[in-house]
């Protein structure tokens, strides 16, 4: 299984983001027709809300953990994970708390 971290995982998100407009833009000289340019760029525009969407998701859910701190030093929290289009996604336990080690 492929593992990501959550930096791994949101650099993955921020160059798929570029990627998809690029191909969005290279899509719109490549098609002819308007009709065409507008829905593929609307794909292109939904695709790449969706990786900023999972981008922010995996912010949350790291400050979320943050908030549950106190559960990595008493041992709650065994391993820390946040998902990212349905893959784990490991959290160091630096991200959450500076102090663990």
């Amino acid at each position: 299984m492929l593992a990501f971290s959550t930096e791994s995982a949101k650099q993955f998100g921020l160059y798929a983001i570029i990627g998809i407009v690029v191909l969005g833009i290279v899509s719109m000289i490549v098609v002819r027709k308007i009709v065409g340019k507008i829905i593929s760029l609307v794909i292109m525009l939904g695709l790449a809300a969706t990786l900023y969407g999972q981008r922010s998701a995996i912010d949350d859910c790291v400050n979320k953990l943050k908030g549950s701190a106190s559960g990595v030093v008493t041992g709650a929290i065994v391993d820390p994970t946040c998902r990212f289009f349905g893959t784990d996604v490991k959290v160091p336990l630096e991200k959450i708390d500076p102090t663990a080690k």
